[in-house]
């Protein structure tokens, strides 16, 4: 029932161009993450959840709400190392970018 929950808010993460629901679909899936049990399942069904929030915070990097959602489902997300690895070296880029502009300033601490 979550993988297909997960899917759901997958899809609209992918088709959505609303800064409101992309901000909110991230948050669910983090606050997902954070049961042990739920983890493990989403995490190894769904590998690239990783990329997914970068490519987020990268498109929408003007936007506080989406930048802030995403880095916390993202920390979540890469916890554990076997799923840090996944994560790409582009990704640090993205991450880098944000963590220097002041406006996000309040994430820096997610960034790291």
């Amino acid at each position: 029932m979550i993988e297909g929950g997960l899917l759901k808010i997958l899809e609209i993460l992918d088709y959505v161009e609303d800064q409101e629901i992309i901000a909110n679909s991230c948050k669910i899936i983090r606050i997902c993450l954070r049961d042990e049990l739920i983890y493990d399942r989403v995490a190894t069904q769904f590998p690239q959840l990783s990329t997914l929030f970068i490519e987020k915070m990268a498109k929408w990097n003007t936007s506080l709400p989406i930048v802030q959602e995403s880095s916390s489902a993202l920390r979540n997300y890469v916890r554990k190392p076997e799923y840090a690895k996944l994560l790409k070296p582009e990704a640090v880029d993205v991450m880098v970018d944000l963590a220097r502009d002041p406006r996000f300033d309040k994430v820096k601490p997610v960034l790291g």
